[in-house]
């Protein structure tokens, strides 16, 4: 409760301080991340610090998810007029409006494309999913930064949740990807563990 409090009081902050930055990350309901101009976040960090809140600067290369993206956005809008969509068999969820994508193609680029400019809400995407049903979460990638995530939004909620690299490269990457794709198969997941030592075909 304290932890919802204090991303709540952030919030509050920014809105009263005027300081330039907006809050592009919801990844938890203690995790927040703010962005803007160098010096815009500079100066909320101190805010940040005098309230009491840890501000970590993050190595990003822009503002990303803010306004000052929108030349970016423009960008990105017309290479995307270039590229076919078509809906798949997988829906596929937006963790701006944690909302599924619409199959209609120019919507999808819309969303896509607006993206840019809106903040991510990780916690209201990872809720969706829960109440619709999803019990199984796998990260693929490197550490278990969005597994821990997870696990602090749907805490007390019965979900599964896993990492191919669920060690963050203290043990041997095969190691943790043989032991999620175990778990997979133990609660009922059809993985093909014969195929694990199966010759990969090789490259045309």
């Amino acid at each position: 409760a304290r932890q919802r409090q204090q991303l709540r009081e952030a919030k509050r902050m920014l809105a009263a301080e005027s300081l330039g930055v907006v809050l592009a990350n919801r990844n938890g309901p203690e995790q927040g991340v703010l962005s803007g101009t160098r010096e815009a976040v500079a100066a909320a960090a101190e805010s940040c610090r005098r309230r009491g809140f840890a501000a970590t600067p993050l190595p990003v290369g822009g503002a990303f998810h803010s306004p000052l993206m929108q030349d970016a956005r423009k960008r990105f809008v017309q290479a995307l007029k270039k590229i076919r969509v078509t809906p798949g068999p997988v829906p596929v969820y937006s963790n701006a409006t944690g909302a599924r994508y619409p199959d209609d193609a120019r919507l999808a680029r819309r969303r896509l494309g607006d993206h840019l400019l809106q903040p991510v809400d990780f916690v209201r995407e990872l809720e969706t999913l829960q109440a619709e049903g999803i019990e199984t979460f796998l990260e693929v990638g490197p550490r278990a930064v969005l597994t821990g995530l997870a696990g602090r939004v749907l805490q007390n909620r019965p979900v599964n949740l896993l990492a191919v690299d669920a060690s963050s490269g203290r043990a041997p990457g095969l190691l943790d990807l043989a032991r999620a794709l175990c778990r997979l198969a133990a609660l009922g997941f059809p993985v093909r563990i014969g195929e694990w030592e199966s010759p990969v075909a090789p490259a045309d």
